[in-house]
């Protein structure tokens, strides 16, 4: 099996009919794979959150964890996708969760929230 046809089988596999997302464990390398999207994370973040980040970690541990992620120039914000939704046969989504890690101006994590948006949003962990 191609290493395509790999990742959208665990993506897959991850995904119950039911729609819930099974937790697993933490993988760096996982949490790195992309194709279009980041399949993986949603079901690795909860424990990600829970064993691997911690408030007070330096800024280069978290990007040595994590990859460089997304950020805003005007404040000290790292941003990763976790998952994004679409209706079927759209080009726009719909909802999705983000990872935010802010930052305190010594450099150290000072906040971790997953952030839900548009059809997720209200959602409890």
């Amino acid at each position: 099996m191609s290493r395509f046809g790999s990742v959208i089988f665990l993506a897959l596999a991850m995904v119950s009919c039911n729609g819930s997302v099974r937790q697993t464990a933490f993988d760096k390398k996982l949490w790195m794979v992309r194709d279009g999207h980041y399949y993986l994370r949603e079901g690795m973040v909860h424990d990600l959150i829970e064993n691997h980040l911690q408030r007070g970690m330096p800024y280069d541990k978290v990007i040595e964890l994590l990859g460089e992620g997304s950020h805003r120039p005007d404040n000290f914000e790292r941003r990763y996708e976790i998952a994004v939704d679409y209706v079927f046969h759209d080009i726009d989504p719909v909802g999705g969760i983000y990872l935010n890690i802010k930052f305190a101006a010594d450099s150290l994590v000072s906040d971790i929230v997953l952030n839900y948006w548009g059809r997720r949003e209200g959602t409890i962990d």
